[in-house]
């Protein structure tokens, strides 16, 4: 008995408005996951400091979201 192949992956085209809304939402649920992270570690660690750990975006993160939130549909 041979083991079936896997049929080969289908990847719609894309036009170059939906890569760049499809980036955009990706971005804003990375960043939603990194920051539930961020506060999950911080109420699992209370001797760690709390915040961004990385200084240099918790200047820019409050600009950053509003204009990486997805359009409504």
């Amino acid at each position: 008995m041979t083991a079936a192949t896997p049929p080969e992956e289908i990847k719609p085209e894309l036009t170059p408005e939906q890569r760049k809304a499809l980036g955009r939402v990706y971005s804003y649920l990375m960043d939603i996951a990194r920051k539930r992270l961020i506060q999950k570690n911080a109420t699992a660690n209370p001797q760690l400091p709390s915040g961004n750990v990385d200084a240099d975006q918790g200047k820019s993160e409050d600009t950053a979201d509003a204009p990486q939130s997805p359009a409504p549909a």
